[in-house]
């Protein structure tokens, strides 16, 4: 009941393809840290990162008036 599974993993590869790298592309043109695109895939920090995005400083957008 609680070992292994196929289908979990392919749902863990489907979301990093779908979810996280087209994000962290977006923050790496931005001007923020790739990384923080790992915090799309948990729920309540998802909401909180968009908000984040969006409200802040751009750093890129500021080098390039």
């Amino acid at each position: 009941m609680f070992g292994f599974h196929l289908f979990g993993c392919f749902g863990i590869v489907v979301a990093l393809v779908l979810i996280v790298i087209p994000l962290a592309k977006i923050l790496g043109r931005i001007g923020h840290s790739q990384l923080l695109a790992i915090l799309a895939l948990i729920p309540p920090l998802n909401i909180v990162l968009l908000w984040y995005i969006a409200y802040s400083r751009w750093p890129r957008a500021e080098q390039n008036p």
